[in-house]
């Protein structure tokens, strides 16, 4: 194995070249290397089936990102989803009507939310994830967090 890089720039590279001189280099990936528009290196996604209208909260405390449900009567449905090693993150949610009877048909992206600077040890982060239907909509939410790694 074999790693190199340039001293005027922080720039890592590796190579396993098992008896072949020809084999690629390959950039590794770190924290100097965030993308200006974005400011995240790192990418997750999750879905969570079976989801109830209400909320959801978001929360980084040392380093774990968790989320939890809340249904439409703010009661506390459990963590959804926790995510470790992350130093801040920003959070899209999918919200996917499967509810034929209710909120416009069958099967499709009814809502987008987004949850900006989630950070560590920063405090909790609320968003609704309510479509504003009648009735239950039966929903799936599928969770994007772009993240940058502790």
């Amino acid at each position: 194995m074999q790693f190199s890089g340039n001293f005027f720039d922080q720039k890592l590279f590796m190579r396993k070249t098992n008896n072949n001189g020809a084999t690629p280099w390959y950039r590794i990936v770190n924290s100097a290397d965030a993308n200006a528009t974005s400011g995240y290196l790192m990418y997750d996604a999750h879905a969570r089936n079976a989801t109830v209208e209400g909320s959801i909260q978001v929360n980084i405390v040392n380093g774990t990102l968790t989320i939890t449900g809340f249904n439409e009567g703010g009661a506390n449905q459990g963590v959804w989803y926790t995510l470790n090693g992350v130093a801040n993150a920003k959070l899209v949610i999918l919200i996917t009507n499967d509810d034929t009877g209710n909120c416009g048909g069958s099967a499709r992206v009814s809502a987008t939310r987004i949850i900006n600077n989630i950070n560590n040890n920063g405090g909790v982060q609320t968003v609704s994830t309510d479509l504003g239907c009648n009735a239950s909509d039966g929903h799936v939410m599928t969770f994007m967090i772009m993240f940058n790694p502790l």
